[in-house]
């Protein structure tokens, strides 16, 4: 037990020799109003006063500022490389540890820049204004660099949005010009040092806050890739009180300052297929143009027009999306891996986003699923049935807190995919259309309703009375023909005749064929016999023929 108490004794005495090494030998600190953000940009020269070289630099935030914090990035030396950090909260506040690039040896001295971007960081005063009314802010914060470190001096520089000033905090020696306050240099500042400064100005920002934002890509390995974004808006600043005049406001809108009804999105330069719509409907009022700086990649500049413009406290929802070429986005590792590498944050520019949710909808069959590139996300899994799947597709939902507009990490998405599931869609398809040609086909040998039913039967009635009644008449000019005097072989050709042509007037319903040979037979015989010939033999040829006949006209008369 004492060897561990000595050892972590060690280890504080350690690192306590190691911070009070290090020297801040001039601070530059900037404190920036100019948004609906605060920026702390700080431009620090650290000379190493040791004797051993020095690996990382630590930055400290007091607990109010912390609680605002949504980035923190740090750059090294002159490189210009951009490194996030991480706070970790102990009893001096909020600690951030930069691990340097490149050590800073004994007795060198190496510029480090920080630069920390805070949300909800200031406060509207007056709360509410009315509709003719600037929006006044006022900021509060430490004027010092709360470092752990001595500082041999330090410069402050306060930029506010506007040279209009109500009020700021007269800490000697100060300047005030336009709209920058200019504090120091204060010489020999000891660690952890605070002293507070209180700035109220006016401020027309738009102070646009995403309450809750719902990101969803939808990957598609056919090649495209779809995003669309759900957006709870609202207006965070002064609150307007007294009503609002649609008049005053189409008679002079610089008259209301403190709104704004412009949202503006950054899309990618080949975005397809953009929608913008709210809970009415479609939204018509969008303007989208395609546009080339010469120092930088080219992108979709996507302008939105909420239907009505927004006050301090009034809020919107609507929702928006686009298509891109999966190509952009996807790629293959050494390993065989699909990679999805994706922007995480929103496309709008300048809002603060207090929660943000992000769904990547990957193709069914995934697997592996591994996601990298963010720090302190929530991450959650899901199965979404969406059309033709069988089983369902994998959802990797991620959420994050306290996330700024200017976010531009890339999310990473690497996963696995069976080389037949792409073809699981069509084969679905191809299956579907099949069946249906199947279904329309013996759908049309069936008759399924009742009146055509009713119809058809009455027609089946009216063929087999008609034929019925031919065949009593071709029953009395062959008993006419038996006992007429005449050729018998002239009485049998009109026999034939006169089934023959009986024969081509019967529909394909009626079975007849037997019955009508047996008829024709009997009657052939009836008026083929010779005159005097023996009674029995001419009774037999009679009951034959009328049995013949009988059978036949059952067949017509049975249907009736």
């Amino acid at each position: 037990m004492r060897v561990i108490v000595v050892g972590v004794l060690l280890f504080l005495s350690v690192g306590l020799i190691l911070c009070q090494s290090l020297v801040n030998e001039y601070v530059e600190k900037e404190i920036n109003l100019e948004t609906n953000l605060v920026n702390l940009k700080l431009n620090v020269n650290v000379r190493n006063a040791g004797d051993r070289p020095a690996t990382s630099y630590d930055v400290y935030f007091t607990k109010d500022e912390a609680a605002h914090i949504s980035d923190v990035w740090g750059i090294a030396g002159n490189s210009g490389k951009r490194v996030r950090l991480s706070l970790a909260n102990d009893a001096k506040g909020a600690k951030v540890s930069f691990r340097l690039p490149t050590p800073i040896g004994a007795g060198e001295t190496q510029n480090i820049h920080i630069l920390a971007v805070l949300t909800h960081a200031v406060t509207a005063f007056p709360a509410e204004i009315t509709q003719s009314q600037n929006q006044l802010m006022v900021y509060e914060g430490n004027l010092y660099l709360y470092s752990p470190y001595t500082t041999e001096k330090i410069k402050v520089s306060v930029k506010t949005f506007s040279p209009s000033i109500e009020s700021y905090t007269h800490k000697k020696p100060f300047t005030a010009k336009s709209n920058v306050i200019s504090y120091g240099p204060y010489s020999n500042v000891a660690p952890f040092s605070t002293e507070n400064v209180r700035v109220h100005y006016l401020n027309n920002f738009p102070f646009m806050t995403l309450t809750n934002v719902l990101k969803e890509v939808e990957v598609s390995h056919w090649g495209h890739i779809s995003f669309e974004e759900h957006v709870d808006l609202a207006h965070t600043g002064a609150k307007l009180t007294g009503g609002f005049s649609r008049l005053d406001y189409q008679r002079n809108p610089q008259k209301s300052p403190s709104h704004f009804r412009l949202v503006v999105a950054q899309l990618p330069a080949s975005s397809s297929g953009i929608y913008y719509r709210d809970v009415i409907g479609n939204v018509s009022t969008s303007r989208v143009r395609v546009e080339a700086p010469e120092n930088g990649e080219a992108y979709t500049h996507f302008e939105i027009f909420p239907r009505y413009l927004l006050f301090g406290g009034w809020k919107t929802q609507f929702y928006f999306g686009y298509v891109a070429p999966l190509s952009e986005f996807l790629g293959i590792t050494k390993d065989g891996l699909y990679s999805l590498n994706v922007p995480f944050g929103t496309t709008i520019v300048n809002p603060v986003v207090d929660q943000l949710t992000v769904n990547i909808i990957l193709p069914e069959g995934v697997s592996d699923v591994q996601v990298s590139g963010v720090d302190g996300l929530e991450e959650s899994r899901s199965v979404r049935k969406t059309y033709l799947d069988t089983k369902g597709r994998t959802v990797v939902t991620l959420k994050k807190s306290n996330v700024v507009g200017g976010n531009t990490d890339t999310l990473t998405v690497t996963y696995r995919v069976a080389s037949l599931s792409l073809f699981t869609e069509p084969i679905l398809l191809i299956g579907g259309f099949f069946v249906l040609f199947l279904f329309i086909i013996f759908a049309k040998r069936f008759q399924l309703t009742i009146g055509q039913a009713q119809k058809t039967l009455k027609k089946a009635k009216d063929e087999a009375l008609e034929l019925s009644i031919k065949l009593q008449k071709i029953d009395s000019e062959i008993k006419s023909l038996s006992s007429s005097e005449g050729e018998t072989k002239a009485a049998s050709d009109k026999v034939k005749q006169l089934v023959a042509s009986f024969k081509s007037e019967i529909p394909e319903g009626f079975s007849v064929q037997a019955r009508l040979g047996a008829f024709e037979k009997a009657a052939l015989e009836l008026v083929s016999q010779k005159k005097g010939a023996n009674a029995k033999d001419a009774k037999k040829r009679g009951e034959d023929y009328e049995k013949a006949f009988k059978e036949l006209d059952s067949e017509f008369t049975s249907k009736l």
